[in-house]
């Protein structure tokens, strides 16, 4: 059984309303929810950001004084995180997005387990290419780590790998924010953190890179795919972690009256439920 006093919980993002929702369905409507020391972490620049909520059940609420943007906000959130969970320095941290969700409590419970159980310093889901399901990329939506290795891990930072400096045409695409160079600035720390050289990797495009990302399966309890919102959401019935990363509110909603996770004011207005 996971003891989840000694697991940390970042939630973090910009939609405040959505990590308050997100919070009353681990406080309210978990069973183990009130044993996890939860923080929220948001970059909200809306000066009434806490007007709307009801029995705020944080443990900690860190807010940003600035908001640099979807990609280096999320950086930014990230770095927060990380830094107090090196201070709490309890022997698990989760780290994951407003608008990731369990639909079900004992997904959040059979992941974590089975995390734990696995050893590895880094749990976290994997994403396939659409064009080849050889390649993948691991997302930064919802991740788990002994916090041991987060104490070796540098600050998120603005830069990007040899490869794509080298290369102009992947640069234009960093400067225009793909959506995977987040993923690559956490690859490149957690390169460094497990002593792990990359330097000779000799990548000419992104798609062999991500194909690099191989190199800390070692280190990594990589879970179930994550259904996307083009999916036919029932099938996430064959996802045992019963998790998904979606901004579809309709489907969440329904979700939650379904498993009767309805309790908590702040779930229950983002949701407009009665």
């Amino acid at each position: 059984m996971v003891d989840f006093t000694k697991i940390q919980l970042y939630l973090q993002g910009h939609q405040i309303d959505e990590g308050y929702a997100l919070l009353d369905l681990f406080r309210e409507n978990f069973d183990f929810g009130k044993d996890i020391n939860i923080t929220i972490v948001t970059n909200s620049q809306d000066n009434n950001y806490k007007d709307g909520v009801v029995n705020s059940t944080e443990d900690c609420f860190i807010r940003l004084g600035s908001n640099r943007g979807y990609w280096d906000g999320c950086l930014d959130n990230w770095n927060a995180a990380l830094q107090k969970a090196r201070i709490n320095n309890l022997p698990y941290t989760i780290i994951m997005n407003f608008d990731f969700w369990f639909t079900k409590q004992e997904g959040f419970l059979k992941v974590v387990s089975d995390f734990i159980e696995s050893e590895k310093s880094i749990g976290t889901h994997y994403s396939t290419s659409p064009y080849d399901g050889n390649f993948f990329y691991l997302p930064t939506d919802f991740m788990m780590f002994k916090t041991d290795l987060i104490h070796k891990m540098q600050r998120l930072s603005d830069e990007i790998l040899p490869f794509r400096e080298n290369n102009k045409e992947l640069l234009a695409k960093e400067e225009s924010a793909d959506p995977r160079c987040f993923e690559e600035r956490m690859l490149k720390v957690l390169f460094d953190a497990l002593n792990i050289d990359y330097s000779n990797i000799g990548l000419e495009t992104e798609d062999e890179f991500y194909c690099g990302t191989r190199l800390i399966e070692d280190y990594s309890f990589i879970f179930d795919y994550i259904l996307p919102p083009y999916y036919d959401y029932d099938d996430l019935n064959i996802n045992k972690y019963f998790c998904l990363h979606t901004h579809d509110k309709n489907f969440k909603n329904r979700k939650m009256i379904e498993e009767g996770y309805t309790k908590g004011k702040n779930l229950r207005n983002f949701f407009n439920i009665q």
